[in-house]
Formats: structure tokens, C-alpha cells, sequence
């Protein structure tokens, strides 16, 4: 079974990533460190993989646009309140969270826990990773977003499960 979907993949490689990538996450590190932040081995994982890289894909709701991730620990620490990740966000899901990356075009930031689990927030609003997940299949139908995949209490199975069939 292959890692990623024809789509994921062609958007992956337009990104710069390719198979086996693994990238020194230590100016990473470093900032989310000394922003407080506990780093797991996933998080690193994942930046290793995919840090630095914007992901552009074709915007949901406007024929035409683009949107993108961008998994860019740093900025996303710097341009988000960590205090907010580390109090509100890591309250409301029961589980410390990091920063690994914003999506939406740096309108949301993207947070990922211990077990694996990625969270996108927006001031008082998040979604889980299967939520984005959800959003993106979307994009490549062209349907509109539906309320449903916006369940606020519901958390996706893994990171690596949901990287591999929806990015």
C-alpha cells in the first residue's frame, strides 16, 4: 500500500519533499524550547520529514486560489501566542501540545501532542488533524466543507494514519 495518495504525493514533491527526507531539526528544537514547549519524538519525526516545507494545495471554497500548510515550527511559534497553545488549546485536549507548522495561509496554527495527534487553532476555534484531513479530500472534489468534520471533541486515530491516506 503505498505511504501517500497520487494527489498527497505530487503536492508533497511540488513542496521539495522526497521519500526518506530527514532534515536537522535543531534551530527547531531550540525555539520550542525556549518557548516551553515539551518536544515528543513525534514532533520531531514529523519536522524531520516535513519541516520547512509549504504545502499548496488548491483553496476549498475559491475556484482559482490556492491554500497551503506550511510546517514551519519557528515562525508558527513566534507568530502564534505559545502561552495560548500551551494553556488553552493543551486544556481544552486534555494533552500538552507543540507547535509544528500553520495552515489556512498562516490563519491557523498547527499543534501536535505526544501521541501523535495534530490539532489546527484559530483563536477560541480547533479542529483535529482528521478534521483538516477531511477538509482536504474535499478540495480535491470540490465539494464544500461540511459542519461534520468540524467536531470539536473528536480526535483522529494517528498522525502517521491520517498523513498517509489524507493529506
Amino acid at each position: 500500500m503505498p505511504r501517500f495518495s497520487t494527489d498527497t504525493e505530487s503536492l508533497l514533491r511540488k513542496a521539495g519533499w522526497q521519500e526518506g527526507r530527514k532534515i536537522d531539526t535543531t534551530g527547531y528544537e531550540q525555539v520550542l524550547r525556549e518557548e516551553g514547549f515539551e518536544i515528543p519524538a513525534c514532533v520531531i519525526a514529523l519536522l524531520q520529514e516535513l519541516g520547512g516545507l509549504r504545502i499548496v494545495h488548491p483553496h476549498a471554497k475559491v475556484p482559482g486560489e490556492t491554500d497551503d500548510f506550511i510546517f514551519e515550527a519557528v515562525k508558527a511559534t513566534y507568530q502564534s501566542r505559545s502561552d495560548w497553545v500551551k494553556d488553552n488549546y493543551s486544556h481544552r485536549v486534555g494533552k500538552k501540545l507543540c507547535s509544528v507548522g500553520e495552515a489556512c495561509n498562516a490563519h491557523m496554527i498547527l499543534v501536535m501532542s505526544s501521541d501523535g495527534e495534530v490539532f489546527g487553532g484559530f483563536d477560541d476555534f480547533y479542529v483535529t488533524l482528521e478534521a483538516l484531513a477531511m477538509m482536504l479530500l474535499k478540495l480535491f472534489v470540490q465539494e464544500e466543507m461540511s459542519e461534520k468534520y468540524l467536531n470539536l471533541g473528536k480526535r483522529n486515530k494517528n498522525l502517521e494514519c491520517a498523513l498517509r491516506t489524507h493529506i
